[in-house]
């Protein structure tokens, strides 16, 4: 959920990212699943902050966004993070990159990655750890 732009929950599909601090929402996940108007996207003067970026999709801009972000565990419960999200500006090289999950919301679990099953675990931590 982000906060003055989404009304309700929005169910993003994140690629975990464990060499990220942070957590992007890149531009075809910002347009087509979130619903940001383009215009809006492409133009930095209507975010109230841009903060460069680097990384796999190589540099750019992002709009700082407030962000919940809430998961839900095999025994049915929902866990509501409270955080932050880069909302990445539209370009050549952002287009086709998948969202990423960062440490910010990592920190929260203990993940856990089974080859012979193909399978990653975030099992969820009593406390952040810092």
């Amino acid at each position: 959920m982000l906060p003055g732009i989404t009304l309700d929950w929005v169910g993003v599909n994140f690629v975990l990212d464990t060499g990220a601090d942070g957590t992007s929402l890149f531009p075809q996940d910002a347009l087509f699943v979130v619903g940001i108007d383009r215009a809006a996207l492409d133009s930095p003067s209507g975010w109230p902050s841009v903060e460069p970026m680097s990384g796999v999709a190589g540099s750019g801009e992002c709009y700082p966004w407030p962000a919940k972000y809430a998961l839900l565990h095999d025994d049915g419960q929902w866990q509501v993070i409270d955080g932050r999200i880069d909302i990445v500006r539209p370009s050549p090289d952002t287009m086709p990159v998948e969202s990423l999950l960062g440490w910010n919301v990592l920190q929260h679990f203990r993940i856990t990655v089974d080859w012979s099953q193909r399978h990653i675990g975030l099992e969820r931590l009593s406390t952040p750890t810092p």
